[in-house]
């Protein structure tokens, strides 16, 4: 073997490592951090026209005032189909204190499929029908997508992948009575 071939098969050697180290990193991200979604903290949140799927009326998102729970979702979405529940029900919870959720899909024309799914879980918030302009302004590229915007109309914090329960009512309750943005919701289950 000549020095060229040496060198050649050490720098191979050094790119492989360095590839697996890259590719540990990210996994350690994606596991334990997760990913914001693609809006900052402290950004002001787009405000778009949404339209309710039951009562067909328009919805002006962020609502002027309100906290606002926003979630990207789609019925074909596993990871969706299982948060939408715990979305549903810290909403629930948390209606009083003036939040409103808005669960949004781009599932036009497969309406009945989206309220079969609702009637199925026995969901209750609001679930809004657009044609990818929200998901645009809100730079959502996975689903589901998640922000909690505040009463001021910003973010207070998004997550793209799915967020539990526990987050959701640590992160609602942070902003409902008071706490600094994290840009992440907190960590948990």
């Amino acid at each position: 073997m000549t020095q060229l071939d040496e060198r050649r098969a050490w720098w191979r050697r050094r790119f492989w490592d360095l590839l697996i180290v890259l590719l540990v990193l990210f996994i350690v991200d994606s596991l334990f951090w997760g990913r914001s979604g693609g809006l900052d903290s402290g950004s002001p949140a787009p405000m778009v026209n949404v339209y309710a799927l039951r009562g067909r009326e328009t919805i002006t998102l962020p609502p002027q005032g309100r906290p606002l729970l926003l979630v990207f979702w789609a019925t074909w979405c596993p990871a969706c189909r299982e948060e939408l529940p715990a979305v549903d029900r810290v909403a629930r919870r948390f209606a009083a204190d003036g939040l409103q959720a808005v669960a949004i899909t781009d599932e036009i024309g497969s309406e009945a499929r989206v309220e079969q799914f609702l009637l199925e879980h026995q969901l209750t918030l609001t679930v809004a029908l657009e044609r990818g302009e929200a998901r645009s302004s809100y730079r959502v590229d996975t689903l589901p997508t998640t922000y909690l915007i505040d009463a001021s109309g910003k973010v207070f914090w998004s997550r793209a992948g799915a967020v539990s329960e526990s987050q959701l009512v640590e992160s609602v309750e942070r902003v409902l009575f008071g706490a600094t943005p994290t840009g992440r919701p907190p960590a948990g289950d």
